[in-house]
């Protein structure tokens, strides 16, 4: 379970106590009234009120702790990882034809790494017209099982143009049509120069250019090529 799984279930727990405390607390009040204890009825009144308040925020507090030593040990753990082996290639379409970026690199973890939030991912960047690529699919090996061992992980992440069709991102998908955000765009985007993308790697903001210079226009042909299809 990750620290969020934690931190809610302290939560749920703290307000479990705090009903199961009034509960039994008044439940006493009760049974002394019904007994007269009348030198007893205004502390038993006081912590009746009281003890639920006293036991939500200690284990409120206690949570927040742990939550503090969750986030210093995953601190520690990205402080000790190390992102390696940062390449790019041209990414195939199912019948062998150019529609995007293909990126790999490698972290070595150290100390491991629980928080599977932290999980590394990339963003591939290009000037204007089209702004980011899109993540078509991502894959690890060896496969994370719950967490990071302490051991070398190969990360293999592909890129599309927004404007690629949905059945060449989602398989399953019957939508082959290429979509546009504009006229201007689309013309924009095909007469850009082939260029260097500029790569991110999160979240260590370990940065760089990728080796190879592409080109939106040969992507289009590629998705064409692909069974893709402007579509009015």
């Amino acid at each position: 379970m990750d620290q969020g799984s934690w931190v809610r279930l302290g939560r749920i727990f703290a307000l479990g106590l705090a009903a199961i405390s009034a509960i039994v607390l008044w439940a006493l009040y009760g049974a002394f009234w019904a007994r007269g204890a009348t030198r007893s009825q205004g502390a038993l009144l006081v912590t009746g009120i009281l003890c639920p308040f006293v036991v939500t925020i200690s284990v409120f507090q206690i949570t927040k702790l742990v939550r503090g030593v969750y986030e210093r040990r995953t601190a520690r753990q990205l402080a000790h990882s190390r992102v390696s082996k940062l390449r790019d290639e041209v990414l195939l379409g199912p019948r062998g034809h150019p529609i995007g970026v293909r990126i790999r690199y490698s972290v070595a973890y150290e100390d491991g790494l629980n928080d599977l939030r932290y999980s590394p991912f990339a963003t591939v960047h290009l000037n204007d017209p089209m702004g980011n690529l899109l993540v078509r699919k991502k894959e690890v090996s060896p496969a994370a099982e719950g967490r990071y061992e302490r051991r070398e992980y190969q990360f293999t992440e592909d890129h599309v143009p927004i404007f690629t069709s949905a059945s060449l991102i989602f398989p399953e998908s019957k939508d082959s049509c290429i979509r546009w955000p504009n006229q201007d765009q689309r013309t924009a985007a095909l007469q850009s120069p082939p260029q260097h993308y500029q790569i991110i790697v999160e979240p260590y903001r370990r940065q760089s250019e990728t080796t190879n210079e592409y080109a939106l226009k040969t992507f289009y042909e590629g998705a064409l090529r692909e069974g893709a299809k402007e579509c009015r």
